[in-house]
């Protein structure tokens, strides 16, 4: 969900506040009250970043849409990738019987050869081809049109049946709320907490 930037930051300052005369003592700025602010809000973007990254999946309880532009490239599914990817949540495609929640290498299910041949077209006639049958996976890749996802594992033609990601907090100081998911905003008011402190004891 989007949070308010300053209704973090407020939650964050009521966090520190058991230890305020000696924050106090240790600023070296000038309107101390109005530079914990700043240093608050510089820090947030990491804050959220951090705990989006770090979270348990099962921990997670909100999640964006993973859309994009897909198409099939053999047996694989590629799916270019929004620029605010962070992480993968979930991802299902038509026909498996789980989600895939992290990235991993693609796995080729041992058959015997005789299964592992179709037939395929040729200008000659029909000819045997050996196609390799993966377990689902999903891979990222970077190329020059940005970062991509490699799905092994589908049925070429499935679509998918779930999709989700995190996105990345946007850095631009203009911004007035995060997207947060709900049960994740307490994490991040307790982690920009311990991000201030650790800036302000060195």
């Amino acid at each position: 969900m989007n949070v308010r930037r300053s209704v973090i930051i407020s939650r964050v300052l009521r966090l520190l506040d058991e230890n305020e005369e000696e924050l106090d003592r240790a600023m070296v700025f000038g309107d101390a009250g109005s530079e914990m602010r700043r240093l608050v809000a510089d820090l947030l973007p990491d804050a959220v970043r951090k705990v989006l990254a770090e979270a348990p999946r099962e921990k997670i309880d909100e999640a964006m849409s993973l859309t994009g532009l897909a198409h099939w490239n053999g047996d694989i599914l590629e799916l270019r990738l929004p620029a605010d990817f962070l992480r993968l949540v979930d991802l299902r495609l038509d026909g498996w019987t789980e989600c895939l929640h992290d990235f991993g290498e693609p796995e080729v299910i041992p058959e015997p050869e005789t299964r592992g041949e179709v037939l395929r077209h040729h200008p000659r006639g029909p000819v045997a081809m050996h196609v390799a049958r993966y377990k689902p996976a999903v891979t990222c890749c970077v190329g020059a049109g940005g970062r991509t996802l490699r799905i092994f594992g589908g049925v070429r033609g499935a679509d998918m049946a779930v999709a989700t990601y995190l996105p990345a907090p946007d850095d631009s100081a203009d911004t007035q709320s995060v997207w947060i998911p709900r049960s994740l905003t307490g994490d991040v008011a307790h982690e920009l907490a311990n991000m201030v402190k650790d800036v302000i004891y060195g």
